[in-house]
């Protein structure tokens, strides 16, 4: 038990039990409870990705979940907050070419158009006037910012 060997898990655990409840961000700051979600998790993981774990086994069958089952588990928090917040956050970073798809669609050619920042940036443009710095710096980041939305890339100096 990792009581055993850290004994600060345990305290640690009481003290954020007893101040925080039962509530969520209890959940989340408890090392122990994040240990035994992410045992429960690669158990139901590895039980429903490998069927032939559990043959001529006590295992019940009935808790091999599907993948969309298992997805629906973790949406819901039965593997604790930071497993479903883990989730939640790959989920942003995969819908990223929606992301760009939407902001081509307002800003590009079809939509607004990257036209409409061109006042905001004419004051600044008075501002830097005559510095060479400035100038070439505002350049590069007007440049990769277009690049940015255009086609998913960072420019570059």
């Amino acid at each position: 038990m990792a009581t055993d060997s850290v004994p600060a898990v345990g305290i640690w655990d009481a003290v954020s039990g007893l101040a925080m409840g039962t509530s969520t961000a209890a959940d989340a700051v408890s090392m122990g409870g994040n240990a035994e979600h992410l045992a429960d998790f690669f158990m139901d993981y590895m039980y429903s990705r490998n069927k032939e774990l559990h043959v001529n086994t006590s295992f019940d069958p009935s808790v091999v979940y599907t993948r969309e089952e298992l997805t629906q588990r973790i949406a819901d928090g039965a593997y604790g907050e930071n497993i479903k917040n883990f989730s939640d956050a790959v989920d942003l970073v995969s819908s990223w070419q929606s992301i760009k798809d939407t902001t081509v669609g307002v800003f590009g050619k079809d939509g607004l158009g990257w036209g409409i920042f061109g006042n905001m940036g004419d004051t600044a443009n008075e501002m830097i006037k005559g510095s060479r710095v400035a100038e070439q710096y505002v350049e590069w980041f007007n440049s990769a910012v277009k690049d940015f939305y255009t086609t998913g890339t960072k420019g570059g100096m």
